[in-house]
């Protein structure tokens, strides 16, 4: 016979979720209070991209592991927490861009995009380079003609009125941010907002900011509760994606009927009350 030790099996399952990542460091930023984001703008030496690039994408790591390793005994597939197509989330222009107008109003994610914040930077008033977070540089296009990206990063910016249009008048050096997910939007929301609050605990805690409206217990909080709907789909209070699974007998395995606390720390009491027993009298 052969044993293979528990801690070997909880390592092999952990590198497979080690890379997924359900939002960008361009959502969790978007969420960042003022007084984080005041005067600190996406590009220069001081933004919470640079100075802080580190706990953010921990932080985005980490939430995505632990909603994905939630999530499987409900949905049996990481599969099953896609999107039906990629979609592309926020576009944002750089405050420090010379025309407040200047922006991209709308462009697509491809079929095969991967979940990444893209950075496109003008050098010079129609001529501009995309670069990805992940996939690095992506190509480079013009106003007014179709962009398609290279490579894993695939993202679409058409020359056509109705499907990208930029605005605006630009100069070298101005940029422009796309965030692009290929998660479910539900499970992306979660993730961007349990990976806000860890990365704010720890900006908070590094730079001395008190977090007087308790806007991290906030968001942790209601990632949870959207993680705890999720897992009880069949609840009259539950949620549940299009792609759960029917129900058959192996559904008897669902939840961890053994852990006392699940993987956000709470205790787990959500499988068997007292509550859900009948009394019964002769």
């Amino acid at each position: 016979m052969f044993f293979i030790h528990l801690e070997v099996i909880i390592t092999a399952i952990k590198s497979l979720y080690t890379d997924i990542r359900l939002c960008t460091i361009l959502d969790v930023v978007n969420k960042f209070p003022k007084i984080v984001t005041d005067s600190i703008n996406l590009d220069e030496t001081d933004s919470p991209i640079v100075r802080y690039g580190y706990q953010i994408n921990q932080s985005i790591l980490d939430a995505s592991e632990e909603i994905v390793s939630s999530l499987l005994p409900v949905y049996r597939s990481s599969s099953n927490l896609l999107a039906s197509a990629p979609w592309v989330g926020i576009i944002i222009s750089n405050k420090q861009n010379s025309d407040p107008t200047a922006r991209l109003r709308i462009c697509q994610a491809g079929a095969n995009a991967i979940t990444e914040m893209f950075t496109i930077t003008f050098n010079s008033p129609t001529a501009y380079t995309v670069t990805g977070y992940l996939s690095g540089g992506v190509g480079s296009g013009t106003i007014g003609t179709d962009f398609t990206s290279s490579g894993d990063g695939d993202i679409i910016i058409s020359s056509s009125t109705h499907v990208g249009t930029f605005t605006g008048t630009f100069i070298a050096g101005d940029m422009i941010f796309v965030s692009i997910n290929k998660w479910n939007r539900t499970i992306a929301t979660i993730a961007t907002y349990k990976a806000t609050a860890d990365a704010l605990r720890s900006i908070f805690f590094e730079t001395g900011i008190n977090d007087e409206t308790n806007l991290i217990e906030k968001l942790s909080n209601h990632a949870k509760r959207m993680i705890d709907r999720l897992q009880r789909p069949h609840d009259k209070d539950g949620l549940r994606l299009t792609t759960l699974p029917s129900r058959d007998l192996s559904d008897i395995q669902l939840g961890d009927w053994e852990t006392m606390y699940d993987s956000f720390g709470n205790l787990n009491t959500k499988f068997v009350q007292t509550k859900d027993i009948d009394s019964y009298s002769n």
